[in-house]
């Protein structure tokens, strides 16, 4: 039976926890959907000062699921919605993920990076 990319990419996620200055998020994220267009636009160094390109670059196409809620309802992960978190926030989950994904796989142990 052949397998469809887009099945296999969603599969595999990873949990880390980001630290937010005294709070943690853990979030689940998908490494596979790192790209070499969003590597790209993070080396350009531009993004890190828009939270709205760093939600749309790379936030909502890496991060899968996450615990932050507003109020009692999770808080969705779209463009608008992560933007709105700042770009402290951004930058810090953003961070959060790379490492994790730069991280040699030996040394790599339980929640992973944050």
């Amino acid at each position: 039976m052949p397998i469809q990319l887009a099945d296999l990419v969603a599969k595999r996620v990873k949990t880390i926890t980001v630290d937010l200055g005294g709070d943690t998020l853990t979030l689940g994220y998908s490494p596979d959907a790192l790209t070499k267009t969003m590597l790209a636009e993070v080396e350009a160094g531009t993004i890190e000062k828009d939270p709205f390109k760093v939600a749309e670059a790379v936030i909502v196409p890496m991060v899968k699921t996450w615990d932050l809620e507003d109020g009692k309802k999770p808080y969705p992960i779209d463009v608008e919605h992560v933007a709105a978190l700042g770009l402290p926030i951004c930058n810090a989950i953003m961070g959060a993920l790379f490492a994790d994904v730069n991280e040699p796989p030996d040394t790599k142990g339980g929640s992973g990076g944050g």
